[in-house]
């Protein structure tokens, strides 16, 4: 299964992964070399692409988050760790 790159370009922004778990990711959003927030999602396995999905639009306030502002890498964090506590997906 191909795995998500540690760095993505979609929507004029840079993603670069910041951490993960067996649960989840946590991306910096970048516009140019600024740091504009960071992104948490569930990990989710596309089967029939044979890959890890990146979320679209449509995906947050699902199974991703943004986090802006002060603070926002501490909140980012603590929801990845929440995804990690609530997992069921053991570890092989």
């Amino acid at each position: 299964m191909k795995q998500l790159s540690d760095t993505i370009k979609r929507n004029s922004f840079t993603y670069k992964k910041e951490g993960e778990n067996q649960a989840g990711f946590l991306y910096g959003q970048y516009d140019g070399e600024n740091l504009v927030g960071f992104e948490v999602f569930e990990r989710r396995e596309n089967h029939y692409h044979d890959c890890i999905s990146f979320p679209g639009n449509n995906a947050f306030g699902l199974w991703a988050w943004s986090f802006f502002g002060k603070g926002a890498k501490n909140r980012a964090v603590g929801r990845l760790n929440l995804l990690k506590k609530n997992c069921t997906i053991e570890k092989r």
